[in-house]
């Protein structure tokens, strides 16, 4: 076999050129018939330079390798390329490489091109004459939302929002908050996605058209109404600082404050938690779980009592973790159990909570500022709550009930919430065995593993004189063991009143064996939270 010799660079002498056809020179076995040393000594060059003289001027065509775009030869320097060479499979050489680069390069300006033209087209600026958005019309949330995203100034050029994403000071407490808050004002046309967004702000087909999806946090926005868009953004702003103030708020915002206050706040939670966490090396994600524990607390905490409650639960994981050898996952998630038990023990036993402040870290957003600072114009804001509850007294009016009726509730509670089968009410009231009052199946439902049942038995107390005490709940888990049925899985007990200490502390320690039941409490301030979802249960039952 011999090998085809390209001599590239014209050599400077005879001698040169027979070094270099001698070099790449092959036996009638395949091998290569001169080795360095003989080439050296007879050429009169050193043997380390052997391969550099040949590299400067010849190069032989590698077999079986030609570009397998246009079948030009791929070439090899040097015997160890060569070998290097032959041992890949055929390949694309370096032209039709830099071809192919390039246009793939011409392709993806053209599909730039294409989708900066469809977004011009869906998205091209509007104007509404002479209709300017009116402040006091919008709700309190989207009202404050708006302001929130055009008050600084330098997070707005020309009237039209910078990226949330890409803002010095954050919008809202957290990236989920401040997605959702987006959305809602594009849904409700307050605000308009600008044509001049980046095109990766939007979910493309395949086919490079707009699927009817974005990403709330990566677009750019501009306020709805007439003239340019700065002097719309401005006029808003001046608008909107006339009625800042609670005392010129319209009587609507009153309204909606508590429930606006709670989601937000709720937000902040979920944002010192995960830095508390993260503060001690623990990774954390809030997720549904979380947000009801942190919903439930702010029904009778400010959020400095829950940042206090946080804290706790933070510090408590963190011992967790170094004393019991556990993953950081597990810790992290045990965070919960602690955080909803500390919310439940001190509302049973009323704390005198502690009223925290941020950790150093935690930034304050535009938002919160904009509400609770110059709005609300509160000295310490972490300290406010909305809802004026009596320390030791319940909002419902629970003592309209009786004990036949509180369990007629449960049950309709029960047997109206998403998840719930076979809810039956088979025990008569007061039954001399403490036999069950509310049996339901409980359906959980996963993408991954499919559908789970969990046998769920509600005890009943409408006790107003006395709290739940640890012997009664032990009583109950002992009464239903003597039912002629499979086991039951979830034990509920549902109180119109409060747990003494000793009863969460039981409770704690009974779910912490992983032995069934499992204890959930439904105490006065649960059942309020779920109630407050449920106005026409409260009308029906004439507990306002």
């Amino acid at each position: 076999m011999n090998l085809s010799v390209l001599i590239e660079t014209p050599c400077p002498n005879d001698e040169v050129e027979s070094l270099c056809l001698k070099y790449w020179e092959l036996d009638g076995e395949g091998a290569f018939t001169f080795r360095i040393t003989d080439l050296a000594a007879e050429f009169g060059v050193r043997s380390s330079d052997i391969s550099k003289v040949v590299k400067k001027y010849a190069a032989v065509a590698v077999p079986n390798t030609a570009c397998n775009r246009c079948g030009a030869p791929v070439y090899a320097r040097t015997r160890s390329e060569l070998n290097e060479l032959s041992r890949l499979p055929a390949g694309t050489c370096d032209e039709c490489k830099a071809a192919e680069k390039e246009n793939a390069r011409i392709a993806e300006e053209r599909k730039s091109q294409e989708r900066l033209e469809e977004l011009h087209r869906l998205f091209a600026v509007q104007e509404v004459s002479g209709q300017d958005i009116e402040v006091s019309a919008l709700s309190l949330r989207s009202a404050f939302a708006i302001a929130a995203l055009l008050e600084d100034g330098q997070e707005i050029v020309h009237g039209v929002t910078l990226p949330v994403a890409d803002r010095a000071e954050e919008f809202a407490p957290t990236r989920r908050l401040e997605g959702h808050l987006l959305s809602d004002l594009v849904d409700e046309c307050v605000i308009r996605i600008h044509p001049e967004s980046a095109p990766d702000a939007f979910v493309w087909s395949e086919e490079n058209k707009y699927s009817g999806e974005f990403y709330p946090l990566i677009a750019s926005y501009y306020l709805v109404g007439s003239g340019p868009l700065v002097g719309r953004a401005k006029r808003y702003l001046e608008a909107f600082r006339d009625i800042l103030s609670r005392n010129k708020w319209p009587a609507a915002w009153e309204e909606e404050f508590p429930d606006f206050w709670v989601e937000l706040c709720a937000s902040e939670c979920e944002l010192y938690l995960t830095h508390a966490l993260g503060a001690r090396g623990l990774e954390f994600n809030p997720g549904d779980k979380t947000r009801d524990v942190v919903k439930r607390g702010l029904q009778w905490f400010s959020l400095g009592q829950m940042y206090y409650f946080i804290w706790l639960a933070a510090r408590g994981a963190a011992d967790y973790k170094a004393r019991s050898r556990v993953t950081s996952k597990q810790a992290a998630n045990s965070a919960i159990t602690r955080f909803g038990g500390s919310i439940d023990r001190a509302y049973a036993e009323g704390w005198n909570v502690a009223v925290y402040q941020r950790g150093h870290g935690v930034s304050t957003s535009t938002l919160w500022h904009l509400l609770m600072v110059r709005g609300l114009n509160l000295p310490d804001p972490v300290a406010y709550s909305p809802f004026s509850r009596p320390r030791n007294g319940i909002t419902l009016k629970w003592e309209a009930l009786d004990s036949e009726t509180f369990e007629r509730l449960i049950f309709q509670m029960v047997e109206e919430a998403d998840g719930y089968e076979e809810v039956q009410w088979l025990m008569r009231t007061n039954a001399p065995d403490h036999g069950r009052d509310v049996s339901a199946v409980r359906v959980l439902c996963d993408s991954l593993s499919g559908q789970r049942q969990l046998r769920v038995v509600i005890q009943c107390k409408h006790w107003l004189s006395r709290s739940v005490r640890d012997v009664d709940v032990a009583n109950e888990v002992v009464s239903i063991e003597h039912w002629e049925h499979r086991p039951f899985d979830v034990l509920v007990v549902a109180t119109s009143g409060r747990l003494t200490a000793d009863a969460v502390t039981w409770i704690e320690r009974h779910n912490s064996k992983g032995a069934r039941p499992y204890i959930e409490v439904w105490n006065d301030a649960h059942l309020e939270s779920l109630l407050a979802e449920r106005q026409h249960l409260v009308l029906s039952y004439e507990l306002r």
